[in-house]
């Protein structure tokens, strides 16, 4: 338990950089024309305004700003390299937050590559490269950059992605940049099949137990929830959000935002399970084919 609320204050705790005033004028200046551009592209579907904002700077940033990396192409001959293991990190890597740095060598020449793994989202908005943690990373930033009320989301199968509050549907909606995909919270366990045991949304003063947005196998994802006691586990998040609330000087309105909020995402929870939509039903498409293999996640 104690290993598991040290990750989950870590979790807020890495939320304050969303909030930074250059931060988000960097990201604002890097997106908001194309997002623009794309929302107006997107004005003749029936979705409302700012929902299409949101779905353009998805679109966005899957097709125009972010690349996935599987393996880097070799500078010295444009060949496919591979990882073979990894590097010492420099004082400049470590600035950035790249205390990780594979080594990429070149399947042809023998060159090695160097490929920091940033976890700051302004040196990505630059680099503009990664797996899924420096999507998420950035990715997270620029929907702060845009206005939308936006939560990381941590799945403790190995994937991140984002929720982002919808003032239509007046609920939170999962959004996942690597995929293209929004409002699809059960693609992971039905398309991909994960099989899920904790997931958790943080904001910058407040955390919530997602995991039955993702999973409606309750029965087997209980067995997997080994790490704490249900109550105990619920006790304990109370606890935290008090401490961090009190830290953060949150408001008695927004501790009741935050509450009225919670009491719907319970009943969400709760609600019977509808039918899959289409996105729901796909493997994942991000990353390589060996990767996702090796991952155990559906093609």
């Amino acid at each position: 338990m104690e290993n598991l609320c040290r990750r989950l204050a870590s979790g807020v705790d890495n939320m304050k950089i969303y909030r930074v005033p250059d931060l988000l004028q960097q990201a604002r200046d890097s997106i908001a024309g194309p997002v623009a551009r794309i929302a107006a592209e997107l004005m003749t579907s029936p979705h409302p305004p700012q929902d299409i904002r949101q779905r353009a700077l998805l679109r966005f940033f899957k097709s125009e700003f972010f690349t996935w990396v599987n393996a880097l192409q070799c500078t010295q001959c444009g060949s496919e390299s591979e990882v073979v293991g990894m590097l010492p990190a420099t004082r400049e890597d470590l600035q950035w937050g790249a205390d990780r740095v594979e080594a990429h060598k070149c399947k042809e020449c023998s060159h090695v590559e160097r490929f920091p793994r940033y976890n700051h989202p302004g040196k990505l908005l630059s680099t503009r490269r990664g797996r899924c943690g420096e999507w998420a990373n950035c990715f997270c930033l620029c929907c702060h950059a845009l206005g939308f009320r936006t939560r990381y989301v941590l799945d403790f199968t190995d994937h991140v992605w984002v929720e982002v509050f919808s003032a239509t549907l007046d609920r939170w909606v999962h959004m996942d940049c690597c995929e293209d995909a929004y409002d699809s919270p059960l693609m992971y366990e039905r398309g991909w099949g994960k099989k899920l045991s904790y997931v958790f949304a943080f904001d910058h003063d407040n955390i919530v137990d997602v995991t039955w947005r993702y999973s409606k196998k309750v029965k087997d994802t209980m067995l997997r929830r080994d790490q704490a006691d249900e109550d105990t586990l619920v006790h304990e998040i109370g606890a935290l959000n008090s401490a961090i609330q009190k830290r953060a000087g949150t408001t008695a309105e927004r501790k009741t935002q935050l509450n009225t909020e919670y009491i719907k995402e319970l009943s969400e929870f709760l609600s019977d399970h509808k039918e899959f939509s289409s996105a729901e039903l796909q493997g994942r498409i991000s990353g390589s084919l060996q990767w996702r293999r090796q991952r155990g996640e559906h093609a």
